[in-house]
């Protein structure tokens, strides 16, 4: 009932409605007494029913402010978070009071442009502003994601009125505290090792290297990153390993492990996967001195009730059921553990400890490939293999960096915590380089076939299978087959050749020749451009780069190169040399983005003629005052041109280009055009003509040839296959 209350923040009103439709269907079915038989499947149905007619309304008319404000407002809130980006940004999270005069109850997440110094938890703020909704990035649902999180839309203001300062919620504290032990460690080792503490032990990711983020995602591993029911293991088991060894009962341990998971819970933030791990873990300790056993499976449910209930948005959150069913898959995966074996010694116990380490993670895999397949991009091939190395290498190294904090000040053990964390990190790259070891999941076979292989799962989990091990061996050669397709298709596809333009507001050109992979970027490098260009690569089926070429400089060019290349393998970047003083420290500021990741930058010069494969690219006209620019594409002797949309009235001479060329893109960035080409003197080489741009026409009454093939496109067009 509850994630059918939430599902609506998904759908569009039409699909709502026929959900609606369809849950009025079945609670009239469940009136006769056949196929429902019994009263819980009556109250089932007319539960769901109640819960989709309720979010309808909801999420229509009570969240979602946006519809009644379509003028700037006056708006009072409390600062709740505050996430400083760079010296003239920060993100507040913000608790709004008032709208208009009007007492209201909203989050949002608010753009706070300029250097505010003064804002801090706790201080609550007035400011007139534009409320919109949260808008998707390629194919990242940003709605979706915060609606998962209770934020009902955005606003944006460089404007604001301090009107008092309160005491910051509680939870604040913890924060400190967070921020406290990441700053110890990081004193006693070095920022690299504290920042991998952080992360490992309290979930703080936002010093860690994009590097090593970009290595374990393609290693299959970021799990181990994101605070999860691992975390809360490793934690709660070193606790009653401890307590064990000085001799306390065993219920008492319970009852320690129980107000431990409770105090990490709090520590943490009390993020959906711990509260999720805790709360069954609470649970289960419950049943098992109540009952003398523990029913791990009633635990986990009622764990993910309980926090639907006081936060029912969760029921939006993937990484939230990514962890259920993957708890759900190891879950039943302990079933087949054979309790006999646990006084196995040498390497017997070794083996032993492998097998059930590889059962565990292929049962987590297959309980969640459907959703991943479905959510995510792309996948790691060797997930289960290396899930079982860094899980222990991060076990280790978090119980290492817990000896530092406690006794770092009297033992030097902070370089062997340095040391054990580039171990990893170099272990980490060198795997991640291998070649065939992540593969693009946009392939509707991909899809398809990891969907079946949660169907096929789900029907071990509910079936009563006589001979259990032969059907985990179907299960296990199933995956297999499905990593090998995976990783086939995506490597088939990087020998496909091809010249793709994509635009959305702004333009992209992807080509793929001679096995090597090129992404012309001529957007304006915003964060937002950035997460578009991660969807092209993605709807590409491309997951390694071998050359960025950048256009232009931007303010933000340096955030937005960190947003590719912590998501896709970039071999080299291009940039155009700098033209003045500004974009010089901008170029600087790249560098050092671009110098955290094992990418090679090189700039090009605007009559330097850079190969990629069977082509040519070259820049022969650019404008820097206003970021109008013209590329060729040279292959053979084919030409195919892009233009900014403002490059001919700044630059007549790019003119020429429409002579030499036998296709022309002519981009939406830049300038608009504003008057009509005629193409009628045009040589007869131009064949193609593709518009992204509403605004420019052509005269084509007077041509003496066959006119060109005009394209009008909003969208993606494939040029050259």
């Amino acid at each position: 009932m509850l994630s059918g209350f939430s599902v609506f923040a998904l759908l569009s009103d039409a699909l709502a409605l026929c959900a609606i439709i369809f849950a009025v269907i079945l609670c009239l079915i469940s009136l006769f007494p056949k196929p429902f038989k019994g009263i819980i499947a009556k109250i089932s149905c007319f539960s769901l029913l109640f819960s989709f007619l309720l979010s309808f309304f909801y999420f229509n008319y009570v969240f979602y402010p946006v519809q009644d404000t379509e003028s700037e407002v006056t708006v009072i809130a409390k600062v709740e978070g505050v996430d400083k980006k760079n010296d003239n940004l920060s993100i507040l999270d913000i608790n709004v009071l008032e709208i208009d005069n009007k007492n209201v109850d909203y989050k949002f997440k608010m753009n706070l442009f300029g250097a505010h110094e003064n804002i801090a938890i706790g201080t609550v703020i007035s400011f007139e502003t534009l409320i919109e909704e949260f808008e998707s990035d390629g194919d990242f649902n940003f709605k979706t994601f915060y609606a998962s999180r209770g934020f009902s839309a955005t606003c944006s203001t460089s404007r604001i009125n301090v009107v008092r300062v309160e005491d910051p919620h509680f939870l604040h504290r913890f924060s400190i505290v967070r921020k406290n032990i990441f700053e110890r460690a990081s004193n006693l080792s070095n920022s690299f090792a504290g920042s991998l503490f952080g992360a490992l032990l309290l979930g703080e990711k936002d010093a860690l290297d994009g590097q090593l983020l970009l290595d374990f995602q393609r290693l299959g591993i970021s799990h181990i990153l994101a605070l999860s029911g691992m975390h809360v293991a490793i934690l709660m088991g070193a606790l009653d390993r401890l307590l064990y060894i000085i001799k306390i009962r065993k219920n008492i341990r319970i009852i320690l492990g129980c107000i431990a998971s409770f105090v990490f819970m709090m520590l943490t933030g009390f993020p959906l996967s711990v509260t999720r791990a805790g709360l069954m873990l609470i649970i289960s300790s419950v049943l098992f001195l109540i009952t003398g056993s523990k029913d791990s499976i009633t635990s986990l449910f009622v764990a993910a009730t309980v926090i639907f209930l006081f936060n029912p948005y969760a029921a939006l959150d993937l990484g939230l059921w990514l962890s259920i069913l993957a708890t759900l898959g190891i879950l039943s995966a302990s079933d087949l553990i054979n309790e006999k074996y646990s006084d196995e010694k040498g390497l017997k116990r070794v083996w032993r400890y492998t097998y059930t380490s590889i059962l565990f993670s292929l049962f987590a895999l297959c309980a969640s490939t459907a959703l991943s397949a479905l959510s995510f991009n792309g996948t790691s091939v060797i997930s289960i293999i290396s899930t079982l190395i860094f899980s222990i290498l991060t076990e280790a190294f978090v119980y290492l960096g817990i000896i530092v904090l406690l006794l770092g000040n009297l033992l030097p053990l902070g370089n062997l915590l340095i040391t054990f964390s580039s171990f990893i990190s170099v272990l980490a790259s060198k795997i991640s380089d291998m070649p065939m070891i992540f593969g693009s999941l946009e392939f509707l076979i991909v899809k398809i076939g990891f969907v079946l292989l949660f169907v096929l799962f789900m029907l071990f989990l509910m079936l009563n299978i006589k001979s259990k091990k032969k059907f985990v061996s179907v299960i296990a050669l199933c995956y297999v087959l499905m990593s090998v397709l995976t990783v086939s298709l995506t490597e088939i596809s990087k020998q496909d050749d091809k010249f793709t333009a994509v635009s959305d507001k702004s333009d992209r050109i992807i080509i793929r020749t001679d096995g090597n992979t090129l992404l012309f970027d001529a957007s304006l490098h915003t964060r937002t451009e950035a997460y578009f260009s991660n969807s092209v690569l993605s709807d590409e089926k491309i997951t390694e780069l071998d050359y960025y070429m950048v256009a232009n400089y931007s303010n933000y060019l340096s955030d937005s190169l960190d947003i590719v290349l912590r998501n896709t393998m970039v071999k080299n970047v291009l940039l155009p040399i700098p033209q003045n003083g500004d974009e010089e420290q901008i170029a600087i500021d790249c560098f050092k983005a671009i110098n955290k990741y094992r990418t090679t930058p090189l700039f090009y010069y605007d009559d330097q003629i850079t190969i990629v494969g069977e082509y040519e690219i070259l820049v022969p006209y650019r404008a820097y005052c206003d970021n109008s620019f013209a590329f060729t594409f040279k292959n053979g002797d084919k030409i195919f041109s892009y233009l900014s949309s403002g490059i001919l009235e700044n630059t007549p001479f790019a003119e020429e280009l429409l002579y030499v060329s036998e296709k022309i893109i002519f981009g939406d960035y830049g300038t608009a055009y504003t008057y009509e080409y005629v193409l009628d003197e045009f040589d007869n080489k131009l064949t193609e003509v593709v518009i992204f741009d509403s605004k420019i026409s052509f005269d084509l009454n007077y041509i003496e040839h066959d006119p060109p093939n005009i394209i009008e496109s909003k969208r993606k067009v494939i040029l050259y296959d």
